[in-house]
């Protein structure tokens, strides 16, 4: 196995095999687009957040490690830590794009307090990853005009059902490949092309995706925006590639703005056994078994393994509430074991109430208080402890739990769904209404979005 090496900047927790020296000046890069990407979108991190990386080397090592060569990176929100999955297109003029693209994911993602349209977030992803660094300067937006026009053309007749489109997310994913350079397109007149009146448009760019997180249609509020009409917005986009110039924006950065980074360390192969498992138990299973196979030859009793086979049970004699119980009696403060066993107690008894289901939200109350007590900072025990609370009758409490989710993933349906309805039994029917209109517009599962207007109504 190659060895896995750790460092840690103010912004990010990087892990890597790739070399020493080619790790540090992707670290480096990443910096630098980070003091560009924040002056392009407001707001502030989330308390308690930072980002986790894994970088593989190439591509192919990335291919080998999830088995599928239908995306070569993913951005993964969670309550936990962010995750960023990559594998650097070595052989390619722009070595880095996977990076940025991932890295400008979980910059929106972090800094927007509401939802924006997917379109956008690729589109975006997309656009900082033109980022070409040389030097003390940074260039961003630099692309093909033939390359954007040929984009353009090709999704002429179905641009507004890109633009208005609410697509099934698989954010192991996010597949939305095909509408990416007309996503880029549309991205790149917003930050660099006039409206009718010849003003800039980038200055407008939140204002638009405000309105849209508001329930605008996002076809209907560009145009607003632009001050063209529906005939005419393929040829303002073809027209912005013909004569804008310069095509990209340049900034200055210089070494002192970037925060330093920490000795670069290198972990035991028991660690990165238990970081690949853990990145790769969702996306491919039986690499994450191969991980945990190996890891329980060098120390059989950790309770991490226990933990991931408990996300494995087509694959295990166990079953996940087997596995996760023997993590406890290894460690009975295992943090993850008590969040695991929150989750698989409470899950079914999300929307029942019984005499049995009570007695579970109970124990699973007392399991995410434990996860509390190890770690104050985990966001996915308070959101699991707010709910249970708040199903349990006990909406006061929960309430104070679920805004602590809030607080971290402000525009996540769900952690809206229950915010909603926990302040509507509280008897703050203004602020449910807010969480519950989230709830509504940017929930993709329709069950649940029923669930959310029947709470409003």
């Amino acid at each position: 196995m190659p060895e896995w090496c750790q460092l840690n900047t103010a912004e990010f927790e990087m892990y890597s095999a790739m070399p020493k020296n080619q790790m540090v000046t992707l670290a480096r890069s990443l910096q630098a687009l980070h003091t560009m990407a924040i002056e392009l979108v407001p707001g502030d991190f989330p308390k308690r957040s930072l980002l986790k990386i894994i970088a593989f080397e190439d591509i192919d090592a990335f291919v080998a490690e999830f088995q599928s060569d239908e995306f070569i990176g993913f951005m993964q929100p969670s309550m936990r830590q962010h995750v960023l999955t990559f594998g650097l297109a070595t052989h390619t003029t722009h070595p880095n794009q996977v990076a940025y693209h991932e890295y400008t994911h979980y910059i929106s993602r972090s800094r927007y307090d509401h939802f924006i349209p997917m379109w956008y977030e690729e589109g975006f992803a997309q656009y900082l990853g033109t980022l070409d660094i040389r030097g003390d300067r940074m260039t961003v937006g630099e692309v093909s005009a033939r390359r954007m026009m040929r984009a353009i053309r090709r999704n002429a007749a179905k641009w507004e059902t890109i633009l208005n489109g609410v697509p099934r997310l698989d954010w192991h994913q996010h597949d939305y490949a095909a509408h990416y350079e007309f996503a880029h397109a549309v991205t790149h007149f917003l930050h660099h092309g006039q409206d009718a009146a010849g003003y800039p448009m980038k200055d407008k760019v939140q204002a638009i995706l405000k309105d849209i997180s508001t329930g605008g249609r996002p076809s209907e509020v560009v145009l607003n925006y632009a001050g063209i009409t529906q005939s005419e917005f393929i040829a303002t986009l073809l027209g912005h590639f013909r004569k804008t110039r310069p095509l990209s924006y340049v900034h200055e950065v210089e070494a002192k703005d970037l925060s330093p980074i920490g000795e670069l360390t290198c972990m035991s192969e028991l660690d990165a056994r238990i970081l690949l498992a853990t990145a790769t138990v969702r996306n491919n299973p039986q690499r994450a078994l191969f991980h945990i196979d190996r890891g329980m030859k060098i120390e059989p009793d950790h309770p991490m393994f226990q933990v991931l086979l408990s996300y494995l049970p087509d694959l295990d004699s166990e079953t996940p509430y087997e596995r996760t119980r023997r993590a406890l009696e290894i460690d009975p403060t295992n943090v993850d074991g008590h969040i695991r066993m929150g989750d698989l107690l409470s899950y079914n008894c999300l929307e029942v109430q019984s005499a049995e289901c009570s007695s579970l939200r109970n124990v699973a109350t007392r399991h995410y208080r434990a996860a509390l007590r190890g770690d104050p900072h985990r966001v996915d025990a308070a959101f699991g402890l707010g709910v249970s609370l708040l199903k349990s009758s006990r909406a006061g409490d929960g309430l104070n739990y679920l805004k602590v989710a809030y607080e971290r993933l402000p525009w996540n349906a769900r952690i809206n769904l229950f915010l909603g309805e926990a302040y509507m039994h509280v008897g703050n029917r203004r602020k449910a209404s807010v969480h519950l209109k989230r709830a509504i517009l940017w929930e993709i599962e329709e069950a649940v979005r029923e669930q959310a207007i029947a709470l409003l109504n």
